[in-house]
This record gives C-alpha cells, structure tokens and sequence, in this order.
C-alpha cells in the first residue's frame, strides 16, 4: 500500500510540475506538433501548451508551516525539489482528509499551490487514522 500511495503522489506532482511549473519555451515541451499514440488503432492525440497563471498566497516559510501545523492541523506526507530548486510539499489533515502542495523558494518564501477538501485514504494507510 505504501508503494501505491508513493506512485500516486508521484503522478499527481508529475501532472502539477508540467501545469504549474513547466517552461513553456523549453523546445521539448512547447512542441505543439507532437503526436502521442493513446492507445486506439488509428487515433492519435495532440500534445497542446496552455497559458496558466495563478495568483498564490504566500508568506515566510516559517509562519506557512507553523500555521500548516497548528491552525489547520496538518502533517507533511511528501516532498520533492524541482529542476529550479524550490521545494513542494504535500500537506494532509489527517482527520478531515483537507490536503495542500505548498511550493517554497530559495528566498524563504512558500505559497499555496493548489489544496482541496477530500481526500481518499486507502487501507492501511499511515497517514490516516
């Protein structure tokens, strides 16, 4: 079980890094031309980058995680550094399921990157009770 949580935190930063972070004008990635084969004979899907931007809440580090902890209740289940040197984090209320990526700067700030209110715990699971 621990293995599938790890590789579904896993896909979910993989799919944040390429929205959230992903340079667009990196030649491989902004390739629009590129074709992928989705697994139907014949039929193949467009590979596309699309504009997004996002206003964050941000603070020092410091007062984002002594807040995380205390007011919201919260625990650190996963981290990874991305190739700009800044730090994600996933964050889970482990009573109510609440869970929030934080990304953090080199420059002691950290924002809210995205966090919703359910989550789904899986059997035997330890960071749910």
């Amino acid at each position: 079980m621990k293995t599938l949580l790890i590789t579904i935190f896993l896909i979910i930063f993989t799919t944040l890094l390429f929205i959230f972070l992903a340079d667009v004008n990196d030649p491989v990635l902004a390739n629009t031309d590129a074709q992928i084969d989705d697994g139907i004979v014949g039929k193949q899907a467009n590979i596309f980058s699309r504009p997004f931007q996002k206003n964050m809440t941000c603070s020092k580090s410091d007062f984002v995680r002594q807040d995380l902890k205390e007011r919201l209740q919260t625990v650190k289940v996963w981290w990874g550094l991305n190739q700009n040197g800044n730090l994600l984090e996933l964050f889970l209320n482990q009573n109510t399921g609440r869970w929030l990526f934080m990304l953090s700067f080199p420059d002691n700030i950290t924002c809210g990157l995205i966090g919703g209110e359910m989550s789904v715990p899986y059997d035997k699971n330890p960071y749910f009770k």
